[in-house]
């Protein structure tokens, strides 16, 4: 039986990698617009790109069920750079997605969120935080 293949991620951010659910994730600065898949954290090509998906604000990746990732991106309004300007417009154009990295499928799960910014597998639930609406 082949061992899955840990995966390693880059979006937008300010941490070094880290472990969630068997893979490994790490941000960089991407501008919250593309998401790069990589066969390893040392590795300088990526061996997937999402980024033509209208990805606005990217800001944090989770691991999600059957080897994809789960992604929020804040805000289809403003970039990540302009939170306060989606804060202050009480914004509501945040969503949640499922990237796949075998299809390259990027799937919207939830949108309509208040600059969705994390997101956890719990089980067969989704949990996602809203910072506007403070859950």
């Amino acid at each position: 039986m082949d061992k899955p293949r840990t995966k390693f991620a880059d979006s937008i951010g300010r941490s070094p990698p880290f472990a969630v659910c068997g893979a490994v994730a790490s941000q960089s600065a991407l501008d919250g617009r593309e998401v790069r898949v990589f066969p390893s954290a040392a590795g300088t090509t990526a061996d997937v790109s999402f980024g033509e998906t209208g990805m606005n604000a990217v800001n944090v990746l989770s691991a999600g069920p059957l080897g994809t990732l789960l992604a929020t991106d804040g805000s289809r309004a403003q970039p990540v750079a302009r939170w306060g300007h989606d804060l202050m417009e009480k914004g509501r154009t945040g969503r949640l997605l499922s990237l796949d990295p075998t299809t390259q499928r990027v799937t919207e799960i939830a949108s309509g969120l208040a600059f969705a910014f994390g997101a956890c597998q719990a089980g067969a639930e989704i949990l996602v935080s809203e910072s506007w609406r403070h859950r």
